[in-house]
């Protein structure tokens, strides 16, 4: 987002993706929240890509609509140091209702030698 330390993308899961009750299931949230923490890292602070998820905290605060306006992930970075990162993501409906929340901890693959 120009001139903010924050990534945003636009999500309209499909309408299979629904569990039974409607609602996006549990572990594609997480999937939601993970993903752009990454693109954080990328982008905000020039990381090489191939950073893999070492943690995940998360929290689901609503359920999670499926179809209709649809979703937008945001990732911002908390902090890193070598090649450890940690990114803050967040998941709303498209009016901004706040979904979920999650704190992930990234690392970077060794070079290899």
């Amino acid at each position: 987002m120009p001139g903010r330390d924050l990534v945003a993308a636009a999500w309209t899961p499909g309408d299979e993706l629904a569990g039974p009750d409607g609602m996006l299931p549990p572990e594609l949230v997480w999937g939601a929240l993970d993903c752009p923490g990454n693109a954080a890292g990328r982008l905000l602070a020039h990381r090489p890509a191939g950073a893999v998820t070492a943690a995940l905290t998360a929290r689901l605060l609503r359920p999670v609509p499926v179809g209709g306006a649809g979703l937008i992930s945001y990732a911002w970075l908390l902090g890193g140091e070598g090649r450890k990162y940690t990114a803050g993501t967040a998941l709303t409906t498209a009016d901004g209702d706040l979904c979920a929340v999650a704190e992930a901890l990234w690392i970077e693959p060794r070079p290899r030698t």
